[in-house]
């Protein structure tokens, strides 16, 4: 099945010929490709990132409550390096739930909004192990 045929009709997101051209237009350059992801999600909720050494004090941050193509997007105000083992704890429905895997670097935010803010809001992203 193609990727279009599967998409919501009120949100239909990138289209397969989108990809293509921005692959044929980026095909010689040697640069990361990052595509925004927040707007998939718009349910974020109140947690603590929980650096994997436990040594460093939790980091205040909003997480998408649902994956986002298998990893959830967590934001927060101050940059936060990679993680190889990090953990999000956060209530759900009045229970405290716990999410474990790598953290990517963050990055500042690309919307306007974000980069309205001082600091900017930073992005990462928390695979799933």
């Amino acid at each position: 099945m193609a990727r279009d045929e599967e998409k919501d009709i009120y949100e239909p997101g990138i289209s397969d010929d989108q990809v293509r051209r921005a692959e044929e237009m980026l095909g010689g350059l040697d640069v990361p490709l990052s595509i925004e992801r927040r707007n998939q999600s718009e349910d974020f909720r109140e947690a603590e990132l929980i650096p994997g050494d436990r040594m460093a004090d939790p980091i205040p941050a909003l997480v998408s409550e649902s994956e986002i193509n298998g990893v959830r997007v967590v934001l927060t105000r101050d940059p936060v390096p990679a993680m190889s083992r990090a953990e999000i704890v956060m209530d759900r429905r009045g229970t405290q739930v716990s999410y474990k895997g790598r953290l990517t670097e963050s990055r500042a935010g690309k919307r306007a909004e974000d980069r309205m803010q001082y600091p900017p809001l930073q992005v990462s992203f928390l695979d799933p192990d």
